[in-house]
């Protein structure tokens, strides 16, 4: 695992971290925070591919179909999926139940009962 990205002042993570079932929804931001994750989306087991899609919405659904390549549309399940998850331990909701709206070139941004969250969202491919 690469070493997490740190900005100064700020709290910083990799990947998912592991669920404990008294921590469930442990994920806790103060004003200003900034916290940074990166997530491994290739070869990644089919199981987790599964999972990943079980989570994802309708919309989300369809643009993975549109994917010409394999590895493009798994890529996109597994990043959508990982963006739900952790969006949803910060939120303490489900993470098939988060609402996106997307911006003019594509950016989301938390839409719906988690929109006054004022919890911001940016996804990189790099």
């Amino acid at each position: 695992m690469k070493p997490p990205l740190t900005l100064p002042g700020r709290r910083a993570a990799t990947a998912v971290p592991p669920r404990r079932e008294s921590d469930e929804h442990a994920r806790r931001l103060e004003a200003g925070d900034v916290e940074v994750w990166r997530a491994n989306l290739d070869d990644q087991p089919i199981e987790a591919v599964r999972l990943m899609h079980a989570l994802l919405s309708a919309d989300e659904v369809e643009r993975a179909r549109q994917f010409f390549f394999d590895r493009d549309r798994r890529r996109y399940i597994i990043g959508r999926g990982i963006l739900r998850m952790l969006l949803a331990r910060y939120l303490e909701g489900a993470p098939h139940e988060l609402e996106f709206a997307y911006g003019p070139n594509g950016k989301p941004a938390l839409a719906g009962a988690a929109a006054p969250a004022g919890l911001d969202v940016n996804v990189a491919h790099s």
